[in-house]
């Protein structure tokens, strides 16, 4: 992607940024840490890609990445009652406290630093293993 080129509306939904977001993020970053993203709905989201801007938006009480805040918000816009999928619906990553505390207890004995270091010659074998990419 040219430092020229313009992204489309829907720049996060395209075949290029797909296949090879990488690029299109670079490119998202040069302009600045935030972008706003708009869906065919109307639906609207942040994309956040430098370090400290990430951080201040997920410690910010007024942002939400609880996928059920999410469909809530779409089912009063759209007024369909929308419910997410049950692998976003209780996926750790979409949800906030109280709701992922539990989760985050019950598998947290496997990311301890001893236990990620125990890992470490594996995880090295595999992604020493794994193809270039970008080609």
């Amino acid at each position: 992607m040219s430092g020229t080129q313009t992204l489309s509306k829907y720049w996060m939904l395209t075949n290029e940024f797909t296949q090879n977001p990488y690029p299109v993020l670079e490119h998202v970053r040069r302009e600045g840490p935030v972008r706003e993203l708009s869906f065919p709905d109307g639906g609207r989201a942040w994309v956040v890609t430098r370090y400290e801007e990430a951080k201040a938006a997920l410690a910010d009480p007024r942002l939400s990445r609880d996928v059920h805040v999410h469909y809530r918000l779409m089912s009063e816009r759209t007024g369909r009652a929308l419910t997410p999928p049950p692998e976003e619906a209780n996926h750790l990553a979409n949800l906030e406290p109280p709701r992922h505390t539990p989760l985050r207890r019950a598998i947290s004995f496997a990311f301890t630093p001893r236990r990620a270091e125990a890992l470490r010659p594996k995880v090295e074998r595999i992604a020493d293993d794994l193809p270039i990419w970008p080609p």
